[in-house]
């Protein structure tokens, strides 16, 4: 079955946006793993160093470093949520001029 040229431009738009949403899909894994991963890994330093009094400066910082790891994730999510959406708005307008 052979497609019209219009079916085919449509093909070609849905196929793009496709992959530019599993780009976004794939860094925005990789970030959050990133993210997280560096998260659990202040607080396996903090929590190990509890004990000693000498490291009252580095349990500090660590302490800062977690709570300033919270607003990157939350970050990280609004912005890779706004990609999606725009790319559902793409989807939408192409929705709208190949469907009458």
């Amino acid at each position: 079955m052979t497609l019209r040229y219009g079916d085919r431009e449509l093909q070609i738009e849905l196929t793009k946006l496709q992959i530019e949403h599993q780009y976004n899909s794939s860094i925005f894994i990789g970030m959050l793993a990133l993210e997280i991963s560096g998260l659990l890994v202040l607080e396996t330093i903090y929590f190990s160093l509890i004990g000693n009094v000498e490291a009252s400066i580095v349990r500090t910082a660590l302490a800062i470093g977690i709570f300033s790891m919270v607003p990157v994730i939350y970050f990280t999510y609004r912005y890779f949520g706004g990609e999606a959406k725009k790319l559902y708005e793409q989807i939408e307008k192409l929705r709208k001029r190949y469907v009458w």
